[in-house]
Formats: C-alpha cells, structure tokens, sequence
C-alpha cells in the first residue's frame, strides 16, 4: 500500500514540474518515453488490455502494464513516465524505449539462455582443459548459471537483476534504426498471422502427428496460441549481420532472409559467400544511374540498380513500398543499415547536409512505385502543413522559396514520408472530390474555430466502386468532401495553391474549357500577403499525376502537393481569377468556401448525411441546361439523393430548410416549390439569380446570396 502510495506521489510531483516548467517554456517539458502499440520481439499489434514491459537502452525493464493507447504511466525501475502511443511513428528517432509482451519477453530470455548455454556446451567438447578455461573466464555469469540450470535438469531461475534483461538480448532489440515500428497495413497484418499459423499447423501436424490422429481444428486452436512465441523465436534465431557496405565497380552479391514467408534482402557484400546470388555486376566508370529499393514495414526486400524502373506489377493491397535514390559518379560506395536480420534503409549523402535540389527531396520518400529520375525532376512541391507557422515577406531570403525551406525543416530527420498519387486526365474521369478533416486536437489561434486540413484527392471515374468513402471514414472521423464535377473531354491544364494562416490551403482547377474551380478557405484571395504557386501543369495529350505526401504520426493529413511542371514555369503574375463574389467576406473562420451560379439550373440532387436519427442537407449538386453541373457544400456521391428534382418554370428560387441549434447552423430540407416546405423549419428562398455562396465544414454551414436581390422567407414568397 506505501509502495503504491508513493508512486502515485511521484507521477503526482511529475504532472505538477511539467505544469510549471511548461508555464515557462515548452521545451523544458521532459518528454515520456513513448511505448509504440506493436510488440519488438514478435513484430505483432498489442490487442487492447495486453500485459506489456518496456526495456530501455540501458537494459532495464519495467513492471508490467496492461496497454491501452492514450494512457500516461510511471514506472519506478525506469524513473520515466511512459505513454501508450495511439498511432505509430513515421519519422525514425532515436528510440529510448521498446516495448514487448510479457510473454515474448519471457519466452526470448529462455531462448537466449538456451543459445549460449548450448553453445558452451559445444565448447567444452571442442577444447581441451586449459583453453576451455581460458574461455570461461570472459563469458559472463550468466551464461554460467543458465548453462547449469539447463544441462543440470533445473528450471530457470530469476536472474541476480530481474528488473534487466541480458546484454545478447539488449542489443538485438535496439539494433538498427527503429523502423520495427512503422505502421503495418490491415491487409499485411491478416496475411501475416494467416501465414503463421499455416505453417505452425504444418509443422507441428508433421513432427508431433504423422499420423494423423488429431482433427485440424486442434491443430488450428495450438497454432494460434503458439503465434507470438513463433514471431519471437524467429527473431531470436535469424542470423545476426552487421551494415553492409559494397563498391559500385565491383561485383554485388546478395544474401537474402525469409520472414513470415516472405524474402528480404539480409546482407550485401562484394565477396561470393555461401547462400548469396549475384545481385549486379561491377559497374568500373560508375555511370549515374537510379537505385531503385523495394520496402515493407519490417524491410528492404530487392534493390535494383539500373537506368529505367525495374518491371513492376502491383497485386491489391500490396504493403510494399518504393524508394526512388539518384547515383552520381562520385557515389562510389552504398551503406544499408541493418537491425540484424534485414537491412533496413539507405545512407544517402541528402541525409547529412542541407536539401540542394527537388531530387533530394524525393529521395527521403517512399513510393507506391518506382520512379524515374526524369519524372522526379518535373515534380515542384508546394508544402501544405508548415512546421514554421505563418511567416510574412522578409523573413526567409528572396533566394530561397518558402516552399523549400519548409521541406528541409522537415526533412531534418530521415522521415519515412509516404507518397500517394492522384490520376489526372484519364479518359473516363468524370470529376475530382477533395477531403478535408477537422482536428479539434489542433492548436487553433486563439478566438478561432478549428483549423481544416486537407486528407485528400480522389479522381472520379464512371462506374466506380464508391467503398473509398467508408474506408475513408474508417481511418479519420468526421470527413467532409468538396466535389468538382467535369463535363464531358474536360481536362485539367493548371493547378494552382496557396497557404495562409494557420496552414489553411486553397486550390484552384484551369480546365480545357477555362473554367476555374477554386476549393478550400476562399477567404485567402483577400489577403495580400498570400501568393499563388503552381503546383501542377499536366500534359491534356495524355493521362498524368499529381502527387500528395503523407506522414503518418499526423493522423492522415496531407502535408505537401507535388506535381509535374515541365518546360518554362508559368508565371507568378498568372494568377487564377477573383471569385464572382468580391465584396462577400467568410462569416467564420475555418470554414471551406464553395459557390455556383443560379442561373439556368435545371436539376438539383441534394446529398443527405445521416447521424443516428438525425439526418441533414450537407451539400447540393446542380445541373444546367446545357449539361454541365456543379457542386456546393459538403457533397459525398454515395450519399446523394437517388431521385433529383426538376425546376419547373413557375418556381421561385431554391427553398431551403434551416435549423440553428447550439450555434450549428444546418439545412434540413430543400424544396424547389413552396408545397415541398414543411412548418417546423426556417425556410429561406434563394431566387434563381446571381450566386449561391455556401460556407461549410463537417457540422454547420454559412449561405449567402450574392445577386443584389435580397432573400424571402416562406411567408413572402
């Protein structure tokens, strides 16, 4: 009971010194050793309430804990608090903690005891007396007990420190670059376990029953028991290597692993041992070609080293990953560093000093597939989400762009950023949505609402599946989609972005038929300090993409936008068109701003979202007489109406049904004719004229008529 009493005294005293430090200054804050949901030993997911220990680097292990992601503990042995992340990290920093199931722990103590415990053993039999006891005056004490307590028929026994694990077991748990703690795809995670337990079944039906006397669902119950120890046994027995290090002019050979059932590349070298293959002959004049490696979570599975992209064909839900690395002439040597059983990543020059081209920005990026060095020249970024905030003209040097200078901010660390691609002029797309998110976590300016960030772009094509929306949902909540519908033969010419305060973005289309459609928080265009840059020329002679960076410690959001501006950068002054609405200004702040024109509208389908038994008006799609349609609000196709309404030629305007509750203001209903008004609402009539401007994120909405001609209320119309 003290024991219990004065540990809730320390985390006490702790909470209250990072209060008051904080007070001061943030950065004297002593962080928390942070505890990633996934066990180091056998690379699994904890499941919610699992009994985990986290090791240091020093050796020293805590007590056990149940993890549950999002909890703050103290731990007496390690003198830290420790912090059950909620997601997992994508920037590889120095890690001061592993976490491992208490189990896997246990079980890999025993294994290692066993390992040198077997392997004095084969000592004694290989040595005479004197060199044996020779040998035993450097090994430890440890491997002295563990050897008598298992050739002596004795159980192991708690160690002389119980709170600190072995040296042999310590160094492999902190070899290599962290990397073990990347996020591991759904897909990857059901494939993997599905393979264990496949070959566990195997095996163990093989060796211990022939025979076949036991039904398979037996074997089935024993191999997903057996799962976390097969996990943590193969991670104790694969052959511990070091880096490798090869010359580009010699001969590459390569000595390759198998995980889980699949091969990764373990060991590089320019000599021929036993087990390697030929991986790439010597190339003496060192010609600048690219290094192309393929990667997963726990990996680097093939490099190639060529002029073109390696052949490439992605099955579904392939997890593999692709790093895109520019060879000079003066790159005479490759380092790989490892984590002692695969080699991990890359040591580029770019790492060690100051981004100096857009190559060396793309190459700390991995890629859903190969790519060339001439496409990776055309890519400008424009970064979205600034580690800097807000910094006005003056503050960084004319020479340098601020969209740079932000990439080499971020890029201080070898970041594990993740590309996706967005197609654009396919011949069947049919429009663009893009999704926004907003983050009540985020630190908002004070007196402000919560900053919305981009998630991103989805290219429409006809015939679609319409699941991306769920799957969406799945990952963030409460997202909410800007459409942009196309008519038919539309391509897109520009694309064009600027940030503002509070990393807000807005984004504007030039299509073939110059039209402009402008997304995002369209309160920016009445700044003068915010500046266009184009972030995309696309060729409209063929299909081309524009490419979004994620990390994945930010929850999803899009933290750059590059795509291919090739030839003669367009100009500054080429900016896209003021709005049609010049003197409106956004009724609240960080809200995304759409708008259409009312005139010549023939049909409108209303998209209805439903919460509970709830359900509202979040965004309208309209159609005009000459076949072109647009969207306003917050528009989802999988949630639009199935029956739309036609626009008789007697209807006044557009009649919406509005609701303001708690300060959320809502539309519940909409109507073209007065006899589609039910009582319980406030109706508003939009006549069929000027400009509807509509204001919304996830929750609530702003709308506004622009035409001068001032808006009825049911009674007047």
């Amino acid at each position: 009971m003290f024991h219990l009493m004065s540990t809730q005294m320390k985390f006490r005293r702790r909470l209250m010194w990072r209060g008051w430090r904080g007070m001061w200054n943030d950065d004297w804050i002593p962080d928390d050793l942070a505890v990633y949901p996934r066990c180091r030993l056998c690379r699994l997911d904890y499941d919610d309430g699992e009994e985990f220990i986290a090791v240091s680097a020093q050796g020293r292990q805590s007590a056990p804990y149940r993890f549950k992601p999002g909890d703050f503990l103290y731990d007496d042995a390690l003198e830290n608090g420790l912090y059950c992340e909620t997601t997992f990290a994508s920037v590889d920093n120095t890690i001061l903690v592993v976490g491992c199931h208490s189990d896997c722990l246990e079980f890999a103590t025993k294994l290692i005891d066993a390992q040198e415990a077997q392997g004095l053993q084969r000592l004694k039999r290989q040595r005479d007396d004197f060199r044996m006891e020779v040998k035993l005056r450097v090994v430890s004490s440890d491997v002295f007990s563990a050897a008598k307590r298992m050739f002596g028929g004795i159980q192991p026994l708690s160690r002389v420190r119980p709170d600190m694990v072995s040296q042999t077991l310590l160094s492999r748990l902190f070899q290599g670059d962290g990397s073990w703690h990347r996020r591991m795809v759904r897909e990857n995670k059901v494939q993997r376990l599905k393979h264990i337990q496949n070959e566990l079944i195997y095996n163990a039906a093989r060796v211990l029953d022939p025979n076949r006397i036991l039904p398979l669902e037996i074997w089935t119950m024993i191999a997903g028991y057996l799962t976390k120890s097969y996990g943590t046994a193969t991670f104790v027995w694969s052959t511990h290597r070091k880096s490798s290090t090869v010359h580009r002019a010699r001969d590459i050979w390569a000595t390759y692993t198998k995980i889980d059932g699949k091969i990764y590349l373990s060991k590089l070298s320019n000599r021929r041992t036993p087990g390697a293959t030929l991986l790439r002959r010597g190339d003496p004049k060192r010609e600048r070609k690219m290094l192309y490696i393929k990667e997963d979570h726990i990996g680097i599975r093939n490099i190639f080293i060529s002029v073109a992209a390696p052949p490439f064909i992605s099955p579904p839900d392939d997890p593999t990953r692709w790093r895109n690395h520019c060879l000079k002439e003066e790159d005479a040597e490759l380092t790989f560093i490892s984590d002692g059983t695969v080699l991990q990543h890359y040591v580029s020059d770019s790492e060690n000093h100051v981004i100096a081209s857009r190559s060396e920005v793309f190459e700390r990026c991995s890629w859903p597939e190969p790519i060339q060095e001439d496409e990776l020249k055309t890519l400008l970024p424009l970064n979205i989400k600034s580690t800097m905030g807000w910094m006005r003209p003056g503050e960084v040097p004319a020479e340098i762009e601020i969209i740079m200078v932000d990439w080499d901010i971020e890029m201080t660390w070898r970041s594990q950023f993740k590309m996706r691609d967005l197609p654009l002029n396919r011949p069947n797309c049919v429009g663009y949505s893009a999704c926004w998110v907003s983050r009540a976590s985020c630190k908002a300016r004070k007196g402000k609402g919560t900053p919305i960030y981009l998630v991103g772009l989805h290219a429409h094509e006809a015939g679609e599946s319409l699941d991306f929306y769920r799957a969406t949902d799945a990952q963030t909540c409460q997202t909410f989609w800007t459409y942009m519908p196309l008519q038919a033969g539309e391509q897109i010419k520009h694309i064009w972005g600027k940030r503002g305060r509070d990393d807000r973005l807005t984004l504007s289309w030039d299509t073939t038929l110059d039209r402009q459609i402008t997304v995002g928080a369209d309160k920016l265009r009445y700044n003068s300090l915010d500046t266009w840059h184009c972030i995309a020329a696309p060729t409209t002679a063929s299909p081309d993409r524009l490419w979004m960076r994620y990390l994945d410690w930010s929850g999803g959001v899009v933290r750059s936008l590059a795509g291919p501006v090739r030839g003669t950068n367009p100009q500054r002054e080429s900016r896209p068109s003021q709005s049609l609405c010049k003197g409106m200004q956004d009724p609240l702040p960080f809200l995304l701003h759409s708008e259409t024109s009312l005139r010549n509208v023939s049909r409108v389908t209303a998209c209805r979202l439903t919460d509970g038994t709830s359900s509202r008006v979040s965004g309208l799609v309209f159609r005009f007489q000459d076949g072109s349609e647009t969207a306003v609000g917050n528009v989802r196709l999988d949630c639009l109406d199935e029956d739309a309404m036609e626009i008789p030629s007697a209807s006044p305007g557009l009649f919406l049904g509005l609701s303001d509750t708690d300060g959320l203001r809502q539309v519940h209903e909409v109507g073209v004719v007065k006899s589609d008004c039910k009582a319980w609402l406030n109706w508003e009539v939009f006549p069929w004229d000027g400009t509807l401007v509509w204001w919304f994120d996830y929750l609530t909405c702003s709308i506004r008529h622009s035409s001068g001609v001032e808006v009825s209320n049911l009674e007047a119309a």
